[in-house]
């Protein structure tokens, strides 16, 4: 299991988005001030024209149409300067959040991948254990009640599987961690009993809905051997996919960004 805390800290892409609408709002108040430079040239200029009409009695008036000219192409020139700024300012935030969301897709993938490993390796060490083996390779009376307070044991210690089932080399279930309706069903036909056996190795089956265990699940399924390496049944698992939807839904690229796991693509 994986405590995720990425929550407990500000979510950068939200700051940045925050900052592309000041970025805009911005960018309205410069519009408008490019919009007053202009119609501030234009006054200079008719303002100019009068003035000279005036001839020396205009000439006073000339000298302030001038400073307002001045003043409008300062003004043309600063906004100009502004709205490359802003400009530059929204590259490089779409820049670090597209960077964002790239480390957020390979953390969360990362995170996953880590997840399902210790999954695979669960049921190989478990696999091995003595109370498993003794369960399929021995006549002790208690060998069953021993296998299946094991397995009960570790479904509440680790919380993130539905139940855990051990079969004999029939299909038939003998032992099980939660549900212990399912002991003596035969699942020799199903996918992971037949492909454990086959492939004498461990088997994980795509994400599916068990109806035993009430939820959307994988299989992992590792061969039981006795002492001499010989196959006599099979111990499986029955993880809970649910954490790997918390693992997602931790994962934060802004407040309506949504991330998709795709197992694989069909190039139609």
């Amino acid at each position: 299991m994986f405590n995720d805390k990425s929550n407990d800290n500000m979510d950068v892409s939200v700051l940045l988005n925050q900052l592309k609408e000041a970025n805009k709002q911005m960018g309205q108040v410069v519009e408008t001030i490019d919009q007053i430079s202009k119609q501030t040239h234009l006054l200079s200029l008719n303002s100019a024209i009068e003035a000279a009409r005036a001839g020396d009695a205009g000439k006073g008036f000339g000298v302030v149409a001038s400073e307002i000219k001045k003043f409008a192409d300062k003004s043309f020139l600063t906004a100009k300067e502004s709205k490359t700024i802003i400009n530059n300012i929204q590259t490089k935030a779409n820049e670090v959040i597209a960077v964002r969301t790239a480390d957020v897709a390979y953390d969360t993938i990362d995170k996953i991948d880590r997840n399902l490993f210790e999954r695979n390796c669960d049921v190989q060490a478990w696999a091995t254990f003595d109370a498993i083996k003794n369960c399929l390779c021995t006549d002790d009376s208690d060998r069953f009640k021993q296998a299946t307070a094991l397995m009960k044991n570790i479904v509440d210690i680790y919380e993130v599987y539905y139940d855990l089932y051990l079969a004999d080399l029939d299909g038939k279930i003998i032992a099980t961690g939660v549900n212990q309706q399912t002991v003596g069903q035969n699942v020799s036909n199903e996918e992971w009993f037949i492909e454990t056996v086959k492939q004498n190795s461990v088997y994980v089956t795509d994400m599916y809905y068990s109806n035993n265990a009430g939820g959307y699940t994988v299989a992992y399924s590792c061969p039981v051997r006795d002492n001499g390496g010989n196959t006599v049944g099979v111990f499986s698992t029955r993880f809970n996919w649910t954490f790997i939807y918390e693992i997602i839904d931790s994962a934060r690229v802004g407040t309506t960004g949504d991330i998709f796991v795709i197992n694989k693509m069909v190039l139609l």
